[in-house]
C-alpha cells in the first residue's frame, strides 16, 4: 500500500481548498469532498475538526475520527495556519471572530445624535468636519494610520478589519448630489487622511499626532 507523504502537494492543495470553501465547514461540504477524495478522508475529518475548534463551535460529523495519523494532523495544521493567514489578509479579522458589515457602521455612524457625534470627534482627536469625510468615505483608507484606524474600531465597537472594509467602500453620494448629476459619471477619487486633515483646520502638532 503505498502512503501519501507528508509533503504530497495534491493533498495539501486539497486541504487548503476545502479549507477556504467556507468560513467553516458543514457535513455536506465535507461528503462532497470525501466523495471526490476519497484517499485524503481521515486528513479531511481531521481538517474539519481543526476548522471548528478554530471558529469555537462544536459538531458531531460521523465515521471515524479516532486514531489519526500524526501526518494527517500535521497537514491539517498546516492547511488551518494557511487558511487562517490568507483569512486575516482579506478582511482584517481574525477567523472566528464575531464580524459586522460595512452597513453596520454606516448606520451606526448615522444614528448618533449631534452631542454623540461631536462626542466621538472630539474622542478621536479631530473635529467633525474630518468625522464627516470618514462617515461619508471621502479619505483614502490606505492612507489612514492604523493607530487611528483601531481607536475608530474601539469607539465605533467594530473589528480593525470591518472598519477597513467600510472605509474602502465607495464614496457616499448625497442624494441631492445623485439628482444634479443625473447621468454624469461620478469620480470614486479620495483625500489623503493627510490632506483631509490640513484642509480641516486642525493644528500642525494635532495632524502630527494622528498621522503617526
Amino acid at each position: 500500500m503505498t502512503s501519501i507523504k507528508k509533503s504530497s502537494p495534491v493533498l495539501r492543495e486539497v486541504l487548503i481548498q476545502f479549507s477556504v470553501e467556507q468560513d467553516t465547514p458543514d457535513p455536506q461540504l465535507l461528503d462532497t469532498y470525501i466523495e471526490k477524495y476519497p484517499q485524503f478522508e481521515s486528513q479531511l475529518r481531521s481538517l474539519a475538526s481543526q476548522l471548528m475548534d478554530a471558529s469555537g463551535e462544536a459538531r458531531e460529523w460521523g465515521g471515524e475520527t479516532g486514531s489519526l495519523d500524526p501526518h494527517d494532523i500535521e497537514e491539517a495544521a498546516i492547511s488551518v495556519s494557511v487558511f487562517q493567514s490568507r483569512y486575516f489578509e482579506e478582511t482584517g479579522c481574525v477567523f472566528g471572530e464575531s464580524r459586522e458589515d460595512a452597513k453596520t457602521i454606516e448606520n451606526r455612524l448615522s444614528s448618533l445624535d449631534r452631542p454623540a457625534y461631536r462626542g466621538l470627534a472630539s474622542r478621536l482627536g479631530i473635529n467633525t468636519l474630518v468625522l464627516n469625510q470618514l462617515r461619508d468615505r471621502e479619505i483614502d483608507s490606505a492612507t489612514i494610520s492604523r493607530r487611528f484606524t483601531e481607536r475608530l474600531a474601539h469607539e465605533l465597537n467594530a473589528s480593525v478589519g470591518v472598519i477597513r472594509q467600510f472605509l474602502s467602500l465607495p464614496p457616499a453620494v448625497s442624494a441631492m448630489a445623485s439628482f444634479k448629476a443625473e447621468d454624469k459619471p461620478q469620480s470614486n477619487s479620495k483625500e489623503s487622511f493627510e490632506e483631509a486633515l490640513m484642509h480641516s483646520g486642525l493644528d500642525e502638532e494635532q495632524i502630527k499626532s494622528l498621522l503617526d
